[in-house]
């Protein structure tokens, strides 16, 4: 695995969003400057995977995982980088679609307003036009 990588230099990085709620596996909120914090607390890496599955697909990290030799050590936290971008998608598309729906139901409250406004003006009209003719035929 490759690691090295800042989440300032990756296209990974949520659309700049810091959204709590993105987590995986039981942790990882956004640092403000993008990267997912791992449930150590500590801010992820970015590493790319060698596997020949995966190959070149980045991914968060704990950055304790592995250090050199020494053996497993971390939290395993781990999410791919596309997760954070999809998450992100849904979220917008949800907050649209939420959006829409306010504005379609502001628009028919206010077609129904106008509806009675027209109503009540008519009304007017026909009374206006009944108290003239009874003026007329009094003169």
């Amino acid at each position: 695995m490759s690691r090295g990588h800042s989440s300032s230099s990756c296209s990974c990085n949520s659309w700049g969003t810091q959204n709590p709620r993105l987590s995986n596996h039981g942790g990882g909120v956004l640092s403000h400057g993008g990267a997912p914090i791992c449930n150590c607390g500590e801010v992820a890496v970015l590493i790319t995977a060698r596997t020949t599955k995966n190959g070149g697909k980045q991914f968060w990290g704990c950055p304790n995982y592995r250090r050199g030799s020494e053996a497993l050590i971390g939290c395993n936290y781990f999410k791919w980088c596309s997760e954070d971008a999809a998450d992100e998608r849904d979220n917008t598309i949800i907050r649209q679609r939420r959006k829409i729906f306010i504005l379609e139901k502001e628009l028919k409250g206010s077609r129904m307003f106008v509806n009675v406004l027209l109503g009540i003006m008519g009304l007017l009209v026909v009374m206006n036009i009944i108290v003239l003719s009874r003026l007329m035929k009094s003169v």
